[in-house]
């Protein structure tokens, strides 16, 4: 039994490197990934039942459909991309179950675990986008210009979710949009956000015509999340559920 959990731990480590891979590099991976070691861990349930080491199938299905039905939600309302939702449905296939060799607290569905770890990792990011434009504050630059009109609280919000700048869309998200012709910019914290939409508008052009960040626009980084997942999968492995315990001490 202890061989065919490691074989299952290896697959889902492989699985997730490669889709980290590609994420990190195109934020785009293939469902022939998912269909692969999704099978590959399907057939490690017929090698349990005909070694009689098969676990209780009821529970394997509830986890399984549990995971994917979180897992489809949190797609449906845009929380991350299709490819996160499938590697989380596919973790719960070839892995439903995880428990520890040391108790810690945490409970046994490792799709659920590996995300909350996966998303304490990410948290990284808004408190990077955060002192990032802390210290641009700091250095005197106007990074509220022709958006000085928004309420100081999506002011703070935006300070996490982004940043101005003038690099590239290809990854990143635009969370401004023109509020009208001769009108002051607005944020956008819609969660299924269009790369172009709202930007390039004649009133974002003439306020930034007499802007000092000319070609500057809030950004907001497309994450590759499948590199946060695989972080979660490793701190699910060696320490369980991260984020359970931090709660709860």
């Amino acid at each position: 039994m202890l061989s065919i959990l490691f074989i299952r731990e290896i697959l889902c480590f492989a699985m997730l490197s490669i889709g980290a891979y590609y994420d990190l590099k195109t934020r785009e991976v293939d469902d022939g990934l998912w269909m692969v070691f999704g099978g590959a861990g399907s057939v490690l349930y017929a090698w349990e039942y005909v070694s009689g080491a098969m676990a209780d199938a009821q529970i394997i299905l509830v986890f399984i459909s549990l995971t994917a039905v979180i897992a489809l939600a949190l797609y449906r309302y845009g929380f991350f991309g299709g490819a996160d939702a499938k590697a989380l449905v596919t973790i719960s296939v070839i892995l439903p179950v995880y428990y520890p060799l040391i108790p810690f607290y945490m409970h046994p569905i490792t799709g659920i675990t590996v995300l909350t770890n996966a998303v304490l990792f990410a948290m990284v990011v808004p408190l990077y986008n955060a002192l990032s434009n802390l210290v641009k504050v700091a250095r005197g630059e106007r990074i509220f210009e022709c958006l000085e009109e928004e309420p100081t609280w999506r002011k703070v919000l935006a300070c996490f979710v982004g940043t101005p700048s003038n690099r590239p869309i290809r990854h990143h998200l635009v969370i401004e949009y023109s509020a009208g012709e001769g009108k002051k910019k607005k944020f956008s914290f819609r969660l299924n956000y269009g790369d172009d939409e709202g930007y390039g508008s004649s009133g974002n052009r003439s306020c930034y015509a007499r802007s000092s960040t000319d070609s500057k626009r809030w950004l907001s980084q497309n994450l590759p999340f499948l590199l946060f997942m695989l972080a979660g999968f490793l701190a699910t492995m060696l320490f369980g559920d991260v984020l359970l315990q931090v709660l709860l001490n």
